[in-house]
């Protein structure tokens, strides 16, 4: 009795390893859309202090595209709101700079008539999203050591 228990139960595990073991073709060929939100869990305040220093241009992707040609501008946000922007190529100009209630940076170009870029921080980057002619410009800004002063305190995220 002992033995045809077995058997059976041997006959089972068999089997149902097989079954599971299908060849299944997928003839789907939809390209695959992936989507992030970034979830932050650090209060406006504490957003504040990272968000201050030096910041510049590490990567930028145009319709999701890297390797394209970019300027190495940076971005020096000061404790009391407001900073530079400091273009690879050109002339320092003003900004203000706050942090919204969703921890987003605002950062407004007092030059440009108050143009506008939003920032989301993702995975230890600032990263902006914006429409232009030739596509979905997405603008990675990371830390960095300011030069022209003594290296600012660089807060892991």
């Amino acid at each position: 009795m002992k033995r045809y228990f077995v058997t059976a139960a041997a006959l089972l595990l068999v089997l149902s390893g097989a079954a599971g073991c299908g060849n299944k073709q997928n003839t789907d060929s939809a390209p695959v859309k992936v989507s992030v939100e970034s979830i932050n869990n650090k209060t406006v305040d504490e957003l504040k202090l990272l968000y201050q220093g030096t910041w510049e241009v590490s990567v930028v992707f145009v319709d999701n595209h890297d390797g394209i040609q970019f300027d190495f501008d940076r971005y020096k946000f000061k404790e009391d709101g407001t900073g530079l922007f400091i273009p690879q190529n050109s002339k320092h100009e003003d900004i203000k700079w706050a942090v919204t209630p969703e921890g987003d940076l605002e950062i407004t170009y007092t030059e440009r008539d108050g143009k506008v870029s939003d920032f989301e921080y993702v995975g230890g980057n600032l990263v902006n999203f914006e429409k232009e002619d030739r596509g979905v410009v997405e603008t990675h800004l990371a830390k960095c050591e300011d030069i022209n002063s003594e290296p600012n305190k660089i807060i892991k995220p």
